[in-house]
């Protein structure tokens, strides 16, 4: 998508790869202006991150230390 005014990316699921995430996320803002890329995750994910201590084998762990905070990761 080459749409420059896009302003806002959000993730609705888990992001597995940092390029997959770059990719994506680098979508809003090809104007310039200021932009968001929001990664929600769900309440079950999370959860399962208190019991089990850990994502899936299948998630870089790049990008386990940026979803996994709680703020704003800028």
């Amino acid at each position: 998508i080459d749409a420059p005014t896009i302003r806002v990316v959000v993730h609705v699921a888990t992001v597995r790869k940092m390029r997959q995430y770059g990719q994506e996320s680098g979508r809003a803002g090809r104007d310039g202006v200021a932009s968001e890329a929001i990664v929600m995750r769900e309440c079950r994910e999370t959860r399962v991150r208190q019991v089990f201590g850990a994502f899936g084998k299948d998630v870089e762990e790049e990008v386990q230390t940026l979803i996994g905070g709680s703020g704003c990761m800028r």
